[in-house]
């Protein structure tokens, strides 16, 4: 078993927990699991571009992809077959993360995190009194906390500030 699959196999474990803990609470944790299913479905489309770009099987892909967000199954089908994996999205409930089409892969992942960041500031905005406050702040940090960890390696490996 390689890092890759580990952290997959992890990654599962965690998302399969949160949700069978979050969905017994009706209305209190519905804004939570509503985010927490555009995170899975946006952590799907990364994979899938990332895997894609390395040239994978459809199969390894799909294998790898989380069953729990918001995009059908079929969705994942054509995103998987397609050439041109954001033209599909666009039809997607994801199309808002997309602000323009990017050639990138790390250009699309950051409207993907911006994204993330936006629906977090609405669950803060949208209940100020209830747990998700907690929870996008929370989100929100552990974005902050990533950003300055990317920063401090790109120091240490010399980078240029671009």
């Amino acid at each position: 078993m390689c890092s890759s699959d580990l952290e997959n196999l992890l990654d599962r474990n965690y998302y399969e927990n949160v949700i069978s803990n979050v969905t017994p609470l009706q209305n209190q944790g519905r804004l939570y699991k509503k985010f927490l299913l555009l995170e899975i479905d946006v952590m799907n489309i990364k994979l899938i571009l990332k895997m894609k770009q390395e040239n994978l099987q459809e199969k390894t892909i799909k294998d790898l992809i989380f069953t729990y967000g918001t995009i059908k199954k079929q969705t994942i089908e054509q995103l998987l077959k397609s050439d041109d994996v954001v033209k599909e999205l666009e039809k997607t409930a994801l199309k808002d993360a997309i602000t323009e089409h990017k050639e990138s892969l790390s250009e699309l992942e950051l409207q993907f995190d911006v994204f993330l960041l936006r629906e977090a500031a609405k669950l803060i905005k949208q209940s100020p009194l209830s747990v998700d406050t907690i929870i996008g702040y929370m989100f929100m940090k552990d974005k902050e906390v990533k950003n300055l960890s990317r920063i401090v390696k790109a120091k240490q490996l010399e980078l240029s500030d671009e």
